[in-house]
């Protein structure tokens, strides 16, 4: 356990959840809340 280390990391885009937030006047704006696949690679 104590012999492993990282030796690829990367970040993919994954899907992005479209959310509204209330704004004044009854309008709305949108957000985007991101995600990502963080991929790493161990070895010793």
């Amino acid at each position: 356990v104590d012999n492993f280390r990282v030796i690829t990391a990367y970040v993919d885009e994954a899907r992005v959840l479209k959310r509204f937030r209330p704004r004044a006047m009854g309008r709305a704006s949108g957000i985007k809340k991101r995600s990502s696949h963080i991929t790493l690679e161990v070895g010793e």
